[in-house]
């Protein structure tokens, strides 16, 4: 029986069944990278892995993982791709349950990762993190400094506090679903679903929060810092993080600005935020 016409992402090597529908339309890969969907049926037989590896040896200034594929930055010895470690020759980072050996020569491995395999994996997990403790820890600053007057970290905080904790919560919920849904109408891939939730998360609370304490700064006038503050700073978060193009980054940060100015004051009855 003849095989799915399929294609593959140039950057993991990841392969898709070839449909007439989608040809020439532009998609994401679960890796992140942008691909656009071929014109014409691709051969029946996908590309292998070893002709990844032919490839490289044409060139030998490209460099491709041998277990998935994956394009390498020069001198990487991790793929980012899918976690396979040249050195070892292991996969870091699956087995749950590994000896504390091999635990200990994976953490050693890492020590070894090139400064392209350390931007991509913090973008993964520690700068989403730390631009949500930033979020919600100006979002507590502003609960005291709006009862600070009263009993600093009482009755009067706890409860302000947690008003504004539940504000950012239901925005963050609303800026996950609306980003997908709109993501299904621009046929755009944020990638695995656990780090674009992270990275959602943390593009929603952190210029949130920064936003509000420059406009209280201000004063009278907050809105003129406000709010050209909060969408610049989704804008460039998206670019950032999930390599958008100038128009998916827009309109996903005028979704953003409209959750937060608009649609959770009106769900919340007026609430200011």
């Amino acid at each position: 029986m003849d095989r799915e016409p399929e294609f593959s992402c140039g950057s993991c090597g990841k392969s898709y069944k070839w449909k007439p529908q989608f040809a020439g339309k532009k998609a994401k890969c679960s890796c992140g990278a942008a691909l656009t969907v071929p014109q014409q049926m691709p051969d029946s037989e996908p590309p292998q892995i070893e002709q990844a590896n032919a490839d490289a040896l044409d060139d030998p200034d490209r460099a491709v993982c041998p277990k998935c594929g994956a394009e390498l930055a020069s001198g990487a010895v991790l793929c980012v791709q899918c976690g396979f470690n040249l050195n070892t020759g292991r996969k870091a980072g699956v087995v749950v349950g590994a000896t504390g050996g091999e635990e200990e020569e994976d953490a050693g491995a890492a020590d070894q990762l090139s400064v392209a395999d350390r931007r991509y994996l913090l973008k993964q997990r520690e700068i989403p993190l730390a631009l949500l403790a930033l979020g919600v820890g100006l979002h507590l600053f502003w609960a005291w400094r709006k009862t600070r007057g009263e009993d600093y970290f009482g009755e009067g905080f706890g409860a302000e506090a947690g008003e504004i904790l539940k504000e950012v919560a239901i925005g963050v919920g609303l800026m996950i679903a609306a980003a997908f849904a709109a993501a299904r109408l621009l046929e755009t891939s944020f990638g695995s679903l656990g780090p674009a939730v992270l990275k959602f998360a943390a593009i929603y609370v952190a210029p949130a929060a920064v936003s509000t304490f420059a406009g209280s700064l201000v004063g009278e006038w907050s809105w003129v810092v406000s709010i050209p503050l909060l969408l610049g700073m989704y804008y460039g978060l998206l670019v950032w993080l999930f390599d958008l193009d100038v128009f998916e980054a827009f309109v996903f940060a005028s979704i953003g600005y409209l959750i937060n100015a608009w649609i959770l004051n009106f769900l919340l009855g007026g609430v200011a935020f």
